[in-house]
């Protein structure tokens, strides 16, 4: 396995002209760089394989919610919706084939691996407070123009079938803040859970900026135990009390205590960039990954909510596997046109598929459109609206906030030199 890991070391780059599409890094890194973030730095290669898995993670998430929640458990779509509950059905094989293979848990996994890998790249580039600020401005743009068009299908539905749009004006603010989980308020962008437990992520790397500069995987290692430790006092107090013990924590717990279990398993990521930026031998690398695999796993049971909805840590640990293969194969790994399409757009389709095309197949279904009429045409136009939002609200946004956070750095750096 330690060989593995290896592929990619020998014959690695043979200066490709595309530019790199996940956080360029033209920016010398403050430590002598291998060659691979050398190349990074210079923009004469891309993190093609974070790119191949972005898309497929897209691709993932979409199938899951289009051809699996929808279509098999109209009860859950129709909570989500606010929608009165529509039947279609389906074979029972490819319902299998779907549960086998849950894309939806793994392509969130996908997702944490990839923004632990690449958020220690970022963090190398800036100061904290310029982190805060490109970090800000690559997330809120998009986050805002989903939150919109949320809010406008959401209440559409309700006007249609006659009900009222289960939000408070204060379930509004918090979402449109993407602080809903610190208020108790009930979340409208189906999805934006995962860029709840980001945020932390990114708060966390930020305190841990030093040492995971240097490659150092001790923070995530530390921080992996002192979770499991917590979930442990916890459970130890409710085990066998039931959900009423974990209620009685308060909404603390309820609405977000469960989220650093996720951040465990995201400090898997910081430990591919120390391998990656030759901090760490493959060895080390492998057992460091699988101690924190294994405390996100252990820790899964005692986690009150994520318990009570069954143990999904094999389908996490299936997103580990492939995000290793892609790893360990790197500098062999192509990036087609309809990958990088994919990938381009991974952010503003995963926000926009769920709660804005799931309402709007929802409506369609009540024109009396076959299922399999309406879904493609729904799905062309998310995806059409996913490149809009991207070309127009995502990638300006991003171009933005970088150079903010450049002149942020350049103004620290003279103001320490008067």
């Amino acid at each position: 396995m330690a060989r593995l890991l290896a592929v990619g070391r020998a014959g690695r780059y043979k200066r490709p002209v595309q530019p790199l599409s996940i956080d360029q890094l033209p920016d010398a890194a403050p430590l002598p760089a291998p060659a691979d973030l050398a190349a990074l730095n210079r923009g004469e290669t891309r993190l093609v394989f974070a790119d191949v898995l972005r898309g497929l993670a897209a691709a993932m998430v979409v199938v899951a919610h289009y051809g699996e929640v929808y279509v098999y458990h109209p009860d859950i779509a129709a909570v989500a919706l606010n929608a009165p509950a529509l039947a279609i059905g389906g074979p029972g094989w490819v319902q299998a084939i779907l549960r086998l293979f849950n894309f939806g848990v793994l392509s969130v996994g996908l997702f944490f691996l990839i923004s632990g890998f690449v958020i220690p790249i970022s963090l190398t580039r800036y100061s904290g407070g310029a982190f805060a600020i490109a970090r800000f401005f690559r997330l809120m743009p998009t986050y805002l123009f989903a939150f919109a068009a949320s809010v406008a299908m959401v209440n559409a539905a309700a006007r249609f079938f006659g009900a009222h749009a289960p939000f408070s004006l204060g379930d509004y603010i918090a979402n449109a803040l993407l602080v809903p989980d610190l208020f108790g308020a009930t979340p409208l962008v189906n999805g934006a859970w995962t860029l709840l437990i980001e945020i932390k992520f990114y708060l966390l790397v930020a305190l841990m900026a030093g040492p995971i500069r240097r490659g150092a995987v001790w923070p995530a290692l530390a921080w992996g135990v002192f979770v499991f430790c917590c979930y442990g006092a916890l459970w130890m107090n409710c085990r066998g009390a039931g959900v009423a013990c974990w209620n009685g924590y308060g909404w603390f717990f309820g609405s977000f205590g469960w989220q650093p279990a996720f951040t465990v398993f995201m400090m898997i990521g910081v430990v591919f960039h120390a391998h990656f930026i030759g901090a760490l031998d493959a060895r080390r690398a492998l057992l460091a990954g699988g101690a924190l695999m294994a405390l996100f796993a252990a820790a899964w049971p005692m986690t009150g909510f994520l318990a009570m909805n069954g143990n999904q840590t094999p389908s996490y640990g299936v997103a580990l596997a492939v995000f290793l293969a892609a790893y360990s194969f790197r500098a062999r790994i192509g990036l087609a046109p309809a990958m990088r399409f994919l990938a381009n757009i991974s952010y503003p389709l995963y926000l926009l598929h769920f709660t804005v095309g799931m309402t709007a197949m929802r409506l369609l279904a009540e024109t009396g459109l076959p299922y399999l009429v309406y879904m493609p045409l729904v799905l062309a136009c998310v995806v059409a609206t996913s490149y809009g939002a991207h070309r127009w609200i995502e990638a300006p946004g991003m171009a933005y906030g970088k150079r903010l956070a450049r002149g942020f750095d350049r103004k620290v750096l003279h103001a320490s030199q008067i």
